[in-house]
């Protein structure tokens, strides 16, 4: 009996996964862009590399509307970059991020932040 309740328990945690998966693997990555005061920056141009195994691969770039906020839709690179740039304001890091599957939809914690480079 005890070998029966963990793999209907097993198999539920597998289909509820899958289930969460089917409804969240659209390749959405939604985010915003702030200058270094914090404040949105509206037009700002934010790229979308995918990281294959030797490089980084330009994909899509967007502009940001007049809230800083950006979205990207149909990418289902599992591990790739985003930079934001600005003409005057500068320029964020390029920074990398991974999903634990592709085309899982994301949520960016932290703005992208604009910096003056050298």
């Amino acid at each position: 009996m005890r070998y029966a309740f963990v793999l209907g328990i097993t198999a539920a945690l597998v289909a509820g996964w899958n289930a969460w998966v089917v409804f969240h693997d659209d390749g959405i990555v939604r985010g915003r862009v702030v200058d270094a005061a914090g404040r949105p920056a509206a037009g700002a141009v934010v790229r979308f590399w995918e990281k294959t195994l030797t490089t980084l691969e330009p994909r899509a770039s967007t502009a940001t509307g007049p809230d800083g906020a950006f979205v990207f839709t149909g990418q289902a690179a599992h591990h790739f970059a985003l930079q934001a740039e600005q003409r005057g304001l500068g320029a964020s890091p390029r920074t990398l991020y991974r999903r634990y599957f592709r085309g899982q939809n994301l949520v960016l914690d932290a703005p992208l932040r604009l910096r003056a480079g050298p």
